[in-house]
């Protein structure tokens, strides 16, 4: 298997932490080519792609790109095992968590040069009012996480919900947003436990 990565910071975090969560590498990882017409014309994306050997088209997406993995290596417990309510937890927490990330990069998106399509108009203030709303969404993930002991956001091991919050935490870092994650008591506390193994910065 291979693992197409686009070349923006956003992407290479969650590559990045993917690689961490797995450990043992079971795909190559290649930048992938940055030119608004990847894969699928040009459309926003896919800035991660998983090419599988056989497979007619890639699976796009890290979302779908962890659910395959998961069905291919059910020990491994990407997903959160195999208890069915750990595993909802853990796709409800990924679904908030992305909500966070596209806010993110779409805030961002006039950083990515080689996308090739306009982005905002000219003296709009759209991607601050977009990256405006990452905290309220950080919060909402803070009260879900209240009372929570567990070092992972889901159990004692990392799942898919890690991989992208670590993600979008390394992103808001990157655009100086990192007090906004931090604010957030169970979430910094989730942090601190977790960016110096398994997760680390690249």
């Amino acid at each position: 298997m291979k693992l197409l990565v686009s070349a923006w910071y956003p992407y290479q975090h969650q590559a990045n932490a993917l690689g961490q969560m797995i450990g043992d590498p079971i795909y190559t990882r290649e930048v992938m080519t940055d030119d608004g017409s990847t894969l699928y014309g040009p459309a926003l994306g896919p800035f991660v792609a998983l090419v599988v050997e056989g497979a007619e088209k890639p699976v796009v997406g890290l979302p779908a790109i962890v659910e395959m993995l998961d069905r291919r290596y059910p020990e491994r417990g990407f997903l959160g095992g195999r208890d069915p309510l750990a595993r909802s937890r853990v796709r409800g927490l990924s679904a908030k968590v992305e909500e966070c990330f596209s806010r993110l990069y779409i805030g961002d998106i006039a950083s990515h040069g080689e996308f090739g399509r306009k982005k905002w108009l000219e003296n709009s203030d759209a991607s601050q009012r977009v990256l405006e709303e990452v905290g309220p969404r950080l919060a909402v993930l803070e009260n879900y996480q209240k009372g929570t002991t567990s070092q992972f956001l889901v159990g004692e091991n990392p799942t898919l919900a890690d991989v992208l919050l670590m993600a979008a935490w390394w992103t808001a870092e990157d655009q100086g947003l990192g007090d906004v994650a931090a604010a957030n008591e169970n979430l910094a506390a989730w942090y601190a436990r977790n960016s110096q193994g398994p997760f680390r910065r690249g």
